[in-house]
């Protein structure tokens, strides 16, 4: 009887331990992958609660959300590369990415860890492109479109693996000492011509707008000119709104020599 018992309580511990390992649960942020008998199942599981058969199956996870992998100079795997004229460089890149859960159990039967995968073909990836320009162009103008050429050849590459990037940052380009100089000094240089080019310009426009100010006068002092030749009176009323200007404030008596002798008597009071 004692024996039946213990039969009995094992049976029930085995029952709910099978029963406590047949479900599993799924977070938000992985996609799940079941693995019956060490083959992978290419169908996804999404968040949420499963069950599975114990002993038979087995479950791993893969995280989906956006990760940063960070190929510095201060973790080792800082890219060195040469440029066009042969010069070493050494890139720091950041690269954000997040696995597509569709792709991920192909993923896992594949790579399994995809970062170390990622960075050969990412180093591969921007050696070939920064072959293609110069220092002077890394450290200045280029740079953007250098950093928009990785992150666009980079995601061609992983797309088909179920790796998509969103974003390639490039955070530093270490130069040879000698060189960074020389563009520093180089770029000053630049600086320098491009303010006096703008002083420049900005002296010949004032003397072409002086120059059109002088036409301006002087086509004036013609056209009146030729009124008065042409109209004599004029010049008499010239001659009076000067004197009435000269008068504003004292009080006297002008005599206009003119054909009418024309006399103004501007006392205020």
């Amino acid at each position: 009887m004692t024996n039946y018992r213990l039969i009995i309580i094992l049976g029930v511990v085995l029952i709910g331990a099978l029963l406590s390992s047949s479900y599993y649960i799924i977070d938000s942020t992985e996609v799940g992958i079941v693995k019956t008998f060490g083959k992978v199942s290419l169908e996804p599981v999404e968040s949420g609660i499963h069950f599975k058969i114990p002993i038979v199956q087995d479950v791993v996870t893969m995280n989906i959300y956006e990760k940063n992998m960070d190929m510095v100079e201060n973790n080792g795997n800082a890219v060195k590369v040469l440029t066009r004229e042969g010069l070493p460089v050494v890139i720091d890149l950041s690269v954000q990415y997040k696995i597509d859960p569709k792709y991920a159990p192909e993923l896992y039967t594949s790579v399994k860890n995809p970062e170390p995968w990622m960075t050969s073909r990412i180093r591969a990836k921007v050696r070939d492109i920064i072959s293609e320009y110069t220092t002077d162009e890394l450290y200045g103008e280029k740079r953007t479109e250098v950093q928009q050429k990785i992150n666009t050849e980079i995601d061609k590459e992983f797309t088909d693996k179920g790796i998509v990037v969103t974003a390639v940052l490039i955070r530093n380009i270490d130069l040879p000492e000698q060189v960074e100089r020389a563009i520093e000094q180089k770029m000053k240089a630049k600086q320098e011509a491009e303010q006096m080019k703008y002083e420049v310009q900005r002296a010949k426009t004032e003397a072409e707008k002086k120059i059109v100010e002088a036409q301006g006068q002087a086509n004036a002092t013609r056209i009146l000119a030729k009124a008065i030749r042409e109209n004599p009176e004029i010049l008499e009323y010239k001659k009076l709104d000067a004197l009435k200007e000269m008068a504003s404030n004292d009080n006297k008596v002008f005599i206009v020599p003119s054909s009418n002798d024309l006399i103004l008597n501007v006392d205020k009071n």
